[in-house]
């Protein structure tokens, strides 16, 4: 049974402009948007459901900046975030930082995510506080 959710009812003003402005497609030669929300919700919902569950084990916003705790010897891990966040949100500007547990750290610099991410219902305020929006959890029943 399939369950239907109006992704856009759970938005702000503020995130439907960031959507229009930073992530929906854009395909004719004016730039006018041509994808809704919910098509953006479709197109990233398994990449996004697995860097939301990272972030949630692994994560953490600070000072507008998204962070990720990756083990200092899984490049794979990293360039796979690395290429995803690219893709999905033109994010490039990143830095690591290397951390005592032998962990790196890669920081990526945008507050638009992170008010974008807290604004569909990620975020966490501690280690055992994390909230995850709804939709994550029934991606595969809805597209």
């Amino acid at each position: 049974m399939a369950i239907s959710i109006n992704m856009n009812s759970g938005l702000t003003p503020n995130a439907k402009r960031i959507l229009e402005r930073r992530y929906l497609i854009r395909k004719d030669e004016k730039g006018n948007v041509l994808e809704e929300p919910e098509d953006m919700f479709r197109r990233m919902d398994v990449k996004l459901a697995e860097l939301i569950g990272y972030f949630v084990g692994h994560g953490c916003f600070h000072k507008g900046k998204l962070m990720l705790a990756i083990p200092h010897d899984s490049l794979e891990l990293k360039d796979y975030f690395d290429i995803y966040i690219r893709s999905a949100f033109a994010i490039v500007n990143r830095s690591e930082q290397e951390s005592k547990n032998r962990s790196i750290n890669l920081i990526y610099h945008s507050q638009m995510l992170v008010k974008w991410l807290k604004s569909i219902g990620v975020d966490k305020e501690d280690s055992l506080r994390a909230f995850i929006p709804f939709i994550i959890f029934y991606s595969f029943a809805l597209f």
